[in-house]
């Protein structure tokens, strides 16, 4: 994803276009110009309100549209956002970068005038892909020391990367900082907070808990983070649905969740996922704690 000068991500996606696979300059997010066969990589200069269901059959192989017929549109993408607010989930496989200012461009005549040398340069690259593609196909690289999309990403640019141990060293230093903000980002939602509150609730050995005393604690750690935003039942038994953890009634006091033993092992292991503080050093003697 790029962002800031117009004029210089018009210019950065005219270069990428000289050196990538099946290169296909696009002034939107169309998907059914292209031939059913085609997996170009799309450089495409103005996002709008289609990008956001575009992104993941974009990004997944296997995901296919259906509009004029079922279509395969996976490839790799460059886009240029702007200033449009993008509201996908899946931005988060995505790499974000800021475009500045630039006095020079990349012309059409520039690529006219450099035709031989782009040439060669796209022939090196395709016999690079040929005489490596089965390396890539079974590279087993990989960076366990990240997380989440920045542990995904890390992997399919390293593999990428054939007989150079030290570029794909680099892979998960250029990520670091990526993983760092998902992580705080992760840690700081509301999913984490609600998966903190029934952290100290399994802590606390209880045999059950009202969606109430979730809200509560839960609301008592948003504080902490001087947010502002006060939860109720109903939108924490939500949010716990998405996450596995389906609430039914307990008794007069209204509905809420059994903390048995399956459940206390899947609540620390989202407590893992989303690095809630109370698991950073875990309770000593919690069984759980330990095989997290």
């Amino acid at each position: 994803m790029l962002s800031g000068d117009s004029m210089g991500a018009a210019s950065l996606l005219r270069l990428l276009g000289c050196i990538t696979y099946h290169a296909l300059l696009l002034a939107d997010c169309a998907t059914n110009s292209t031939a059913y066969e085609l997996r170009p990589t799309r450089l495409i200069l103005q996002a709008d309100s289609r990008v956001d269901a575009l992104l993941a059959p974009l990004q997944f192989p296997g995901f296919a549209i259906s509009a004029r017929g079922l279509r395969q549109v996976s490839g790799a993408v460059a886009l240029y956002v702007g200033d449009f607010e993008l509201r996908s989930r899946h931005l988060e496989a995505a790499l974000f970068f800021p475009v500045p200012p630039t006095l020079r461009f990349f012309s059409p005549q520039d690529e006219l005038r450099n035709a031989l040398k782009i040439n060669e340069l796209q022939n090196r690259l395709l016999q690079y892909r040929l005489q490596n593609l089965n390396a890539v196909m079974v590279s087993d690289f990989d960076v366990p020391t990240l997380s989440g999309s920045s542990r995904v990403v890390a992997q399919m640019l390293g593999q990428c990367i054939v007989d150079a141990p030290g570029c794909q060293g680099r892979v998960a230093n250029l990520l670091q900082s990526r993983d760092e903000e998902s992580r705080v980002e992760r840690s700081s939602g509301l999913d984490a907070v609600i998966i903190e509150a029934l952290v100290v609730l399994c802590h606390e050995q209880r045999p059950s808990v009202h969606l109430g005393e979730v809200a509560e604690i839960a609301n008592a750690l948003l504080t902490r983070n001087e947010e502002v935003l006060k939860l109720k039942p109903r939108k924490v038994s939500a949010i716990m649905k998405k996450m596995g953890l389906i609430s039914c009634r307990l008794d007069s006091g209204g509905r809420g969740i059994y903390l048995l033993r399956e459940q206390c092992a899947l609540i620390h292991r989202l407590g893992s996922h989303y690095g809630v503080a109370s698991l950073v050093q875990g309770l000593p003697g919690c069984p759980h704690c330990r095989d997290k």
